[in-house]
């Protein structure tokens, strides 16, 4: 079992420090001369591909050579021993029961009560397995979380102490980049080109009725005022991303302006 951390706020505007001075988060670092050696600490991958906090305050963090915790002090690596072989790590998440969820090149594994990682046996062959780096986990019950992979979206169901069940969920739409429950409970995904909608059992296709634009949409955030904040790469720049303000207000969708932005795979995070 981990210890818990009570300065969890600490360690994540820490990190937030450490994001900048490796001149992930300000451009204003640039020319500037700064030491790394106290605050990175055993991340021996800079490439940085997802983030997450869990339910004790630790950060960890996914790159494209391994999955790291970070203790307010230094990173420790997890691989096989702890239960994560692959070495591309896609997403971190944590679900509404605590459960760490991390999303890799090689399958999707959960860590378990003793503290080392499980994969979940996901219902399509190994060699067509992939998952994508974005939104691609979500959850509306402690019990359930649904994640995308391998163009589909996997339901993970809880089974008893240290299990978890994976069975597909069939969406309409073609393939599934991303997912996110809405405040509504409805089911919010990336469909191909598309952004489409769950919702009591049927599923919607939403890009010409709110005039989106024909894109991957990889990442969404549920604000705490109800917004969603898709997000998807602009087709015509690697370098620039685009978003996209919807708002759900008494069933009503509302589109707003179009924003960019100026990193590739870009997240969209409230404050």
């Amino acid at each position: 079992m981990r210890n818990h951390f009570p300065n969890s706020r600490n360690i994540l505007r820490r990190f937030v420090f450490i994001f900048a001075l490796l001149g992930l988060g300000s451009a204003a670092c640039n020319g500037q001369r700064y030491s790394f050696r106290v605050y990175v600490e055993g991340l021996g991958n800079p490439n940085i591909t997802t983030v997450g906090q869990d339910r004790t305050g630790y950060l960890w963090v996914g790159t494209q050579n391994g999955l790291y915790r970070y203790d307010g002090t230094h990173f420790q690596r997890y691989g096989a021993a702890e239960g994560i072989p692959a070495r591309i790590i896609d997403t971190i998440f944590t679900g509404l029961d605590g459960t760490l969820w991390v999303g890799t090149s090689a399958g999707i594994y959960f860590e378990r009560s003793d503290g080392v990682f499980a994969a979940v046996q996901i219902p399509v062959p190994v060699n067509e397995f992939s998952h994508p780096t974005g939104t691609t986990f979500t959850s509306n019950r402690q019990d359930q979380v649904v994640t995308a992979a391998s163009g589909k979206a996997v339901l993970l169901k809880h089974a008893g102490t240290d299990k978890w069940v994976a069975e597909e969920m069939p969406l309409g739409g073609g393939f599934i980049w991303s997912v996110l429950y809405g405040p509504d409970n409805s089911l919010w995904y990336g469909c191909d080109k598309d952004l489409c909608r769950l919702n009591g059992g049927k599923s919607t296709q939403l890009r010409s009725a709110l005039g989106l634009p024909e894109e991957q949409w990889l990442n969404m955030m549920v604000a705490r005022d109800g917004h969603i904040w898709p997000i998807f790469n602009l087709a015509d720049s690697a370098i620039s991303v685009g978003v996209i303000l919807i708002l759900i207000k008494q069933k009503h969708y509302f589109k707003h302006q179009t924003v960019e932005a100026t990193t590739p795979n870009s997240e969209v995070v409230e404050e």
